[in-house]
C-alpha cells in the first residue's frame, strides 16, 4: 500500500512545479513578488 504513494506524491509535486513555472502565470506570480514593496 504505501508504495503507491511514492509516485502519487512525485506527481503531485510535478504538477506543483509545472504550474508555478508555466508561462501563462508569470505576470500572475511577478505581480505577487512586488506586492510587499508597493505603498499605497
Amino acid at each position: 500500500m504505501t508504495t503507491i504513494w511514492t509516485p502519487v506524491f512525485v506527481a503531485i509535486f510535478l504538477a506543483i512545479i509545472a504550474y508555478a513555472f508555466w508561462p501563462r502565470n508569470k505576470a500572475a506570480f511577478d505581480e505577487a513578488a512586488h506586492l510587499p514593496l508597493r505603498e499605497e
